[in-house]
């Protein structure tokens, strides 16, 4: 038991390191959709963001150097593609890291959003599961 406390304690630790820990989710959701409304985010748009975030764009993303950062914003097996962001996909990436208010139904609220973004009367099996 003592092994899998300090294991947890130690991913937690981790975890409040990540730089978007830190960072309020409708923040990070409010930046995102400001630059990338219509359309995907180019370098340009993520260095606009990337005070908001706590992101230092130049150091992290533009390493030659792997990091945590790189390698979350700029996997391209998830949303990060010839050097542009999908901004669908760094809205979950913000969902999953980011800070929220205490209340669960205000994460769940958030979550619903992500899932219909356009408030439509229904939502198919298939974009539930491609969110999720």
């Amino acid at each position: 038991m003592g092994k899998s406390h300090s294991s947890e304690k130690k991913l937690r630790s981790q975890e409040e390191q990540f730089f978007l820990s830190q960072v309020k989710y409708d923040v990070f959701w409010g930046k995102v959709k400001l630059a990338g409304y219509t359309m995907k985010l180019r370098p340009e748009h993520m260095r606009m963001i990337a005070p908001a975030i706590r992101l230092d764009y130049e150091k992290t993303i533009l390493s030659h150097k792997y990091n945590e950062e790189k390698g979350v914003l700029c996997d391209d097996n998830f949303g990060f593609e010839n050097g542009v962001h999908e901004p669908q996909k760094l809205l979950l990436i913000g969902f999953l890291y980011c800070k929220f208010a205490s209340d669960a139904a205000s994460h769940m609220e958030n979550l619903w959003h992500l899932i219909n973004p356009n408030f439509k009367k229904d939502v198919s099996l298939r974009v539930l599961e491609q969110t999720l």
